[in-house]
């Protein structure tokens, strides 16, 4: 289940990771879910950030995400380069997500249609 969580590097940063199985739309709504359930009120994350980090090997669903959030206008992501995990040693990717809040919001509630990606 993917889960979005506060980073150390600031409070206006969140860290979202377990998504490894799932399409975009599925785990962006299953980290606002576990989000709110923990947080325990009616906000979002959105509400409380400015950026989104999350990391992935070269070709994982950090691809697919990076692709649908690109499709559906929903901010800006920015990449490191891709560099060898010295524990897996598969290549991986660290992006910087900036959401556009309002646009991000409606698609994660339903009230705006999501544009799919290629699997």
């Amino acid at each position: 289940m993917a889960q979005l969580e506060n980073s150390r590097i600031s409070c206006g940063v969140k860290m979202l990771f377990g998504f490894y199985t799932q399409t975009p739309i599925v785990m962006l709504r299953s980290a606002w879910r576990t989000w709110k359930l923990s947080n325990r009120n009616d906000s979002t994350p959105l509400a409380t950030c400015a950026h989104i980090v999350f990391s992935d090997r070269t070709g994982g669903p950090g691809e697919k995400l990076v692709a649908f959030i690109k499709k559906n206008k929903l901010g800006t992501v920015t990449a490191s380069p891709a560099e060898e995990n010295p524990n897996s040693h598969n290549p991986i990717t660290v992006w910087t997500w900036t959401p556009i809040k309002p646009e991000t919001e409606r698609i994660i509630a339903g009230r705006a249609k999501a544009v799919k990606v290629a699997k």
